[in-house]
């Protein structure tokens, strides 16, 4: 593709589309998009950069476009994919334009259920810290970040950093020379329809990453899969040669936690975080110390850096925005916003900050449920890691790429919770979150949960406390 050719992103305000929206326009390409607000954080950052953004999908906004730009989510109805086709324009899935932003450099692929936006934001933090100009891609900006608004950017060096989308399988159009498997949990069923399937899908995902592949071995189940995946390879003559290496706090890992950030001898290198940052951290310390190693990847590759430089660099990192990100407070109450919207993310949020109350408070929670088919097949398990706090609320879900289904309430979960606690079901969100504010009492920390939209109501949450 030509530089100075327009690009036009349909639903730009989206995480992975406006990560990549900045990017194209640091490559030097003519930027505009259309999205169905103007009030989204990263519909707000791109027009502060002078990106075009149209309110509304119609079919004139794509009248100057050379080439647009979809996502699984835009549906064939959509007057913009219509006119494209139309007209014959050049059309790219979101990943096929990133991949031929970073497929012909160094490229460090994240995949996983859940950890991509952190681990990889952590990743490209560390390089960047240790003289590593390197291109990146995720669904959130680093927080005080002045290379991204929105969490993509293009860098000098020939090395990039992503975070890699398994919703719709289009992880596989990535040509890795790294990747990186924090977790397989089943998820988007609405796609794959099976388990099976999600598992083999991360099975091609390893099978393409050409120099290694960095996986988490403490769910044993995906410590034998791809075991058995690498003997496959191994015993394949013709198959390219590549490590496969398991990380995590299990002894059967090829390493552990304890052997790095849990060296309490020596203070300098330890990192006293929680059991996923700790997880995190142990894959990027490994991933950046493989860089460095590797010949003729980086130009300033005879500037030897050691193990004591990594572990600083990844103590100073600031975090990403919606990843426990602390809204404000009001007097002793505290306001965290998280985009976590598993059950496994919300049971590990609510145990984060659980650590923060020193027997102090209570945790109370406000959940919007991502996609109404999710919601559908993980309720119960939704309802279990909502028991881990001491009051939730669940709003509404927010749809997203699939049609409304009248069928699936926020009463759907809440049916399924046991124990005895205080649970409302409050559709509208604007009354969930004056509703969250209202029942704080001192010391209590108030979480905001999902991968919606709940994350532009901390003023309403924070003005309707009253302690």
């Amino acid at each position: 593709m030509l530089k100075k050719k327009r690009i036009h992103f349909i639903g730009i305000g989206g995480a992975g589309m406006g990560t990549l929206a900045q990017m194209y326009l640091q490559a030097g390409y003519l930027v505009q998009g259309s999205d169905q607000t103007d009030i989204n954080n990263n519909v707000l950052a791109l027009q502060k950069l002078g990106v075009k953004v149209f309110v509304g999908h119609k079919k004139e906004n794509i009248v100057d476009a050379d080439i647009v730009v979809i996502t699984s989510a835009i549906k064939e109805n959509n007057p913009e994919l219509q006119e494209t086709k139309k007209r014959k324009l050049q059309l790219l899935h979101r990943s096929e334009a990133l991949a031929k932003l970073v497929n012909s450099t160094y490229l460090i692929t994240v995949a996983g259920a859940h950890g991509k936006t952190s681990t990889a934001a952590l990743l490209a933090h560390t390089l960047q810290e240790l003289g590593v100009d390197c291109s990146y891609s995720f669904g959130a900006n680093i927080i005080g970040d002045k290379r991204s608004s929105t969490g993509g950017y293009i860098g000098k060096d020939n090395v990039a950093v992503i975070e890699a989308d398994e919703s719709d399988g289009s992880f596989l159009n990535f040509d890795s020379n790294i990747a990186i498997i924090l977790n397989i949990e089943p998820d988007h069923l609405d796609y794959y329809k099976t388990s099976q399937a999600f598992l083999a899908a991360f099975g091609k995902f390893a099978k393409k990453a050409k120099d290694l592949v960095l996986f988490c071995g403490d769910d044993k189940n995906t410590f034998d899969f791809l075991m058995n995946l690498n003997k496959e390879n191994n015993s394949n003559k013709k198959s390219e040669k590549k490590e496969l290496v398991s990380y995590g706090f299990k002894e059967y890992s090829d390493f552990q936690v304890q052997n790095f950030f849990e060296n309490k001898s020596s203070k300098n290198n330890y990192i006293q975080l929680g059991k996923h940052t700790q997880l995190n951290s142990l894959v990027v310390f490994l991933a950046v110390k493989n860089i460095f190693n590797k010949k003729g990847i980086l130009n300033n590759n005879s500037e030897k850096i050691d193990d004591a430089q990594i572990i600083q660099a990844i103590k100073i990192f600031p975090g990403v925005s919606r990843r426990f990100e602390f809204k404000g407070s009001v007097k002793s109450v505290r306001l965290f916003d998280d985009y976590a919207h598993l059950p496994t993310e919300i049971e590990a949020t609510i145990l984060a900050a659980r650590s923060l109350l020193r027997n102090k408070g209570k945790i109370k929670v406000l959940f919007q449920s991502h996609l109404f088919s999710r919601t559908r097949n993980f309720a119960a398990q939704f309802a279990k890691a909502l028991e881990l706090s001491d009051a939730a609320i669940v709003t509404d879900v927010y749809p997203a790429r699939e049609p409304i289904d009248p069928n699936v309430t926020p009463e759907i979960i809440l049916q399924h919770i046991t124990k005895n606690m205080n649970f409302w079901s409050i559709p509208d969100r604007y009354k969930a979150a004056k509703k969250l504010g209202e029942i704080a009492r001192p010391n209590d920390i108030l979480l905001t949960l999902g991968a919606g939209d709940l994350n532009i109501l901390d003023n309403e949450i924070l003005e309707a406390i009253n302690v």
